[in-house]
C-alpha cells in the first residue's frame, strides 16, 4: 500500500518540471566558451527547489551548514552523518543542478592508501591464505582497507546522493585524498584561499593571497589540484589579481567567493546572498563580498509579528481559515449531548462558535462522532498540567573578520509552562510555530512566539518526504540542537517521530530523554490516543518530562486514516478520542483540522490550553508551519497548502526572484563588482607576484594578474 497521501489538506513534494541535467561535460563546454559558472549553497529541500527553479548550474550541500543551519561559529563542528541528511533533503528537490557535497573536517584526513606495490603484495599473500582462513579473510579486508576519504566521498554519492565532491586545502596529505578519491572514480572540486576547517591553523576566518608568498602558494595549489584531477577549484577570500592569475594558469574552470570577477564562476552562500540572517549581529558578520540580493530576514520577522498579532487580536483565523464545517443538524445533536453531560459552557461555547462560523458545505458528521468529541471534552476538563525543569544552552563564541557565527540573542524572560498557564488563565491567545533551524528560531525569537514546536513536519517541509513517517529520531535531534541554539525566549517542544516511542515504555522513555538531553528542548509532542500511546505518555511525564498531546488529524497514523483528512467521521475514531481524554497528563493538547464548533467545546471544557491548526478561532493559541505561514514553498505546493494557512508572507516568490538576479548579474560580469571585491594585494606585492610567475613561466597568468590590478583598486 502506498503511503502517499491524499491532498485534501496536506500535500508532499512532486517532480519538478526541469531542462536536462548539469554535468561535468556542460560545465566543461560553458567553460570552453567563457561562459560563467553560477552555483549556491543549498541545504534542504525547499533551498534546493529554489536553486532548481533559478536555473542555477551547481549545488553545492556546504559544511556552511554548521554555521548558518545549525548555529555552530565554525564549520567543524558538523559531523559526516548530519552532512548526509542535509545531502539527501537537496537531492529530492534539486534535479537540474550538478549535486556537490562537501566532506566535513574530521571525515578524510586520517589515513592513507599504502602504495600500490605493497597492497599488491599483501593481496596476493593474503589471498593465498585466506583460501583455507576466514581470520586471515577477516584481516585481508582489515589491512587493504579503503581510505578514509574515499569510503567519506563513497557514502556521500551513495547515500547522500550527490554527483561529486568537495574538499579543502592543498597540503599534500589533501592532494593524495583528491586522486585517491578520483581514481576511485569520483569528480572532486578543490578549494584554496581561506579554508575554514583550517582556521585554527590560519588564526580565523583570514583572507588569503595578500602578500607575493602567499599568492603564488595560491597558485601553485590550484595547479596541485587540477594536477590531482579536480574538475574545478573554489578560490576563497583572495585579491582579484590572485584569482585572475590563478584562473589563466589552469585548464578547469575557478569559482569564486570574494575572489573577485576575474573566476570562471561565482558561488555565494544562500543565506547570505537571500539576506536570511537579519538579527543586527548576522547584520555585522555578513562577509564584505557577499551582496544580498533580498532582504528575506526581515520579511520573515515582519511576517511572523504580523501572526503573533493577528492571534494574539483575535483576527487569525477568520472563517476564512476556518474551513472544515459541521452541519447544523449535528451542531444541534451535538448541543444536546454536551447539556446531558452536564456541560452547560461548553453546549453555549459551541452553539456560539456555529453561529459565528459558516457552515457551507457540510461534512455531513454523525452523531455518533458528536458523542466521541464530546467525551473528550467532559474527560480532559480534568488534566493536570505538568511540571518539568528547563535546560539551559551556552554558545561558544568566536569573532572574526571574515565571518561570524551566533552569539546570544537579546530576549526577554524565558517562556516556561507558569508563564503559559498564566496566560491561559488571563484568556491571552497562546501564539505557536514550527522551526527547524537556527535562522528559524532566531526569527521566531525576535518575533516573540510563545511557543517553538521542532515538528516532525520537517520530514515534508525540510526533507521533501511525502509523509511525516521517513524522518528518524536522529534527524530530529539534529533540528532539536539547531533549533535550541537559536530561540533562546519561547518554550521549545519536540515531536517525537513515528517509530520511536510505540513498542515500549523503556524505548519512549528513552526517546523522550534523548529529545531533552540531546535536543535541548523543554517538553515533547505525542501524537494520537490509542492505549499504547496513552501508555508511553503517562511513562514519559512520570519521568518528569511535560507532554502536548495531539488528536484530530494526526498525521503519524496516515496509513490508517487513509490519508491527511480532517478526523472525527465515524465511530472508529473513539479509541484515539478516548484514550486521550482518560489520561488526564497533557499540559495542552493540539486540536487538528476539526470543525470550529467542537474545538470551541473542548476549550470551553478543559482546565489547560488548546492550540488549533485548522481548528478555528475559538482555542486557546494557534499554531502554523513555517514554511507555510511564510509561503516559502515552490509554487507548485501552492496548490497543496493547507486551506487553513493564511500566508502572511510569499517568501519563495522572492527567494526565487534574488536567485535569479543573482544568476543574471553573475552571467553578464556585473557580480562581483569592485564594490563585493574587498581583499587588497599591495601594488608591490602585485609586482613581485608577477615576476614569481613569469620566473615559473605562468606568462599568461602574470599578464592576466597585472591586467586585474589595473581594474580593480589595489590600495590597503
Amino acid at each position: 500500500m502506498s503511503n502517499v497521501p491524499d491532498n485534501s489538506v496536506y500535500g508532499g513534494p512532486k517532480p519538478q518540471n526541469h531542462d536536462q541535467r548539469v554535468t561535468l561535460t556542460h560545465l566543461r563546454h560553458k567553460h570552453r566558451k567563457g561562459d560563467p559558472i553560477t552555483m549556491v549553497t543549498a541545504y534542504d529541500y525547499p533551498s534546493a527547489v529554489h536553486l532548481d527553479t533559478a536555473g542555477i548550474d551547481i549545488c553545492l550541500v556546504g559544511d556552511s551548514a554548521s554555521m548558518v543551519v545549525h548555529g555552530h561559529d565554525t564549520t567543524l563542528p558538523i559531523t559526516l552523518d548530519e552532512m548526509l541528511v542535509h545531502c539527501r533533503a537537496v537531492a529530492r528537490g534539486a534535479k537540474r543542478p550538478l549535486l556537490v557535497g562537501d566532506l566535513p573536517f574530521g571525515s578524510y584526513e586520517s589515513s592513507t592508501h599504502q602504495n600500490s606495490s605493497e597492497s599488491s603484495v599483501w593481496f596476493e599473500i593474503l589471498f593465498m591464505m585466506s583460501k583455507t582462513s576466514v581470520r586471515t579473510h577477516l584481516s585481508l579486508n582489515r589491512i587493504l582497507k579503503y581510505d578514509q576519504a574515499v569510503d567519506t566521498a563513497v557514502r556521500v554519492l551513495k547515500e547522500g546522493g550527490m554527483d561529486a565532491i568537495k574538499l579543502e586545502g592543498g597540503a599534500p596529505s589533501r592532494i593524495t585524498a583528491a586522486k585517491a578519491i578520483v581514481e576511485a572514480g569520483i569528480a572532486v572540486i578543490g578549494h584554496v584561499g581561506l579554508t575554514p576547517q583550517a582556521i585554527s591553523v590560519l588564526g580565523g576566518f583570514r583572507p588569503q593571497g595578500k602578500n607575493v608568498d602567499s599568492a603564488v602558494k595560491v597558485v601553485e595549489t590550484a595547479m596541485a589540484l587540477q594536477e590531482a584531477g579536480c574538475f574545478a577549484v573554489v578560490l576563497e577570500c583572495v585579491p582579484a589579481p590572485v584569482a585572475a592569475a590563478a584562473t589563466s594558469a589552469l585548464q578547469i574552470p575557478t569559482i569564486g567567493i570574494g575572489a573577485g570577477p576575474f573566476c570562471s564562476g561565482q558561488v555565494l552562500v544562500y543565506h547570505d546572498l537571500l539576506g536570511m540572517l537579519q538579527h543586527p549581529h548576522h547584520a555585522k558578520v555578513t562577509p564584505k563580498f557577499c551582496k544580498q540580493y533580498a532582504h528575506v530576514g526581515d520579511i520573515i520577522n515582519k511576517a511572523l509579528s504580523e501572526y503573533k498579532e493577528e492571534v494574539t487580536n483575535g483576527s487569525f483565523p477568520s472563517s476564512a481559515h476556518s474551513p472544515y464545517k459541521i452541519a447544523p443538524a449535528d451542531v444541534d445533536g451535538f448541543l444536546k449531548v454536551l447539556q446531558k453531560m452536564g456541560l452547560e459552557d461548553a453546549a453555549s461555547a459551541a452553539a456560539d462558535a456555529a453561529e459565528k462560523v459558516e457552515a457551507r458545505k457540510p461534512d455531513q458528521r454523525s452523531y455518533a462522532q458528536m458523542a466521541i468529541l464530546s467525551s473528550l471534552c467532559k474527560n480532559l476538563c480534568k488534566s493536570p498540567i505538568n511540571r518539568h525543569s528547563n535546560s539551559t544552552l551556552t554558545l561558544l563564541r568566536f569573532m572574526s573578520n571574515v565571518y561570524g557565527g551566533p552569539k546570544p540573542q537579546n530576549h526577554n524572560q524565558r517562556v516556561t509552562l507558569t508563564h503559559l498557564r498564566q496566560k491561559h488563565k488571563k484568556g491571552d491567545p497562546i501564539t505557536m510555530v514550527t522551526a527547524y533551524d537556527y535562522p528559524s528560531a532566531v526569527h521566531l525569537d525576535t518575533a516573540g512566539i510563545d511557543m517553538c514546536l521542532v515538528g516532525d513536519s520537517a520530514s515534508m517541509v525540510v526533507h521533501g518526504h511525502d509523509t511525516t513517517l521517513p524522518i528518524t529520531l536522529n534527524e530530529m535531534l539534529i533540528h532539536c540542537r539547531a533549533v535550541a541554539r537559536g530561540a533562546k525566549r519561547p518554550l521549545l517542544v519536540g515531536d517525537l517521530p513515528f517509530g520511536s516511542y510505540e513498542s515500549s515504555t523503556h524505548q519512549a522513555v528513552d526517546t523522550a530523554m534523548r529529545v531533552l538531553k540531546e535536543g535541548g528542548m523543554d517538553a515533547i509532542k505525542l501524537e494520537g490516543g490509542a492505549p499504547s500511546r496513552i501508555t508511553a505518555a503517562k511513562a514519559i511525564v512520570e519521568a518528569g518530562i511535560a507532554v502536548m498531546g495531539h488528536v484530530g488529524l494526526t498525521p503519524q497514523s496516515i496509513s490508517v486514516l487513509g490519508g491527511f483528512k480532517p478526523q472525527g467521521k465515524n465511530v472508529d475514531s473513539r479509541g484515539d478520542f478516548d484514550g486521550i481524554a482518560r489520561s488526564g497528563m497533557f499540559c495542552a493538547v493540539v486540536l487538528e483540522c476539526v470543525p470550529a464548533p467542537v474545538a470551541a467545546a473542548a476549550t470551553s471544557a478543559l482546565q489547560i490550553p488548546t492550540i488549533g491548526i485548522g481548528a478555528g478561532p475559538f482555542c486557546s493559541g494557534q499554531v502554523l508551519v513555517y514554511h507555510d505561514l511564510l509561503g516559502m514553498l515552490h509554487s507548485n505546493h501552492a496548490k497543496v497548502t493547507p486551506k487553513f494557512c493564511k500566508q502572511y508572507a510569499h517568501a519563495g516568490d522572492i527567494i526565487n526572484k534574488a536567485l535569479l538576479e543573482y544568476k543574471e548579474e553573475v552571467t553578464n560580469g556585473s557580480f562581483p563588482s569592485s564594490a563585493h571585491s574587498p581583499y587588497k594585494i599591495a601594488r608591490a606585492d602585485v609586482d613581485g607576484f608577477v615576476n614569481v610567475l613569469e620566473k615559473m613561466g605562468l606568462d599568461d597568468a602574470a599578464s592576466a594578474a597585472a591586467n586585474a590590478a589595473e581594474k580593480i583598486d589595489t590600495t590597503n
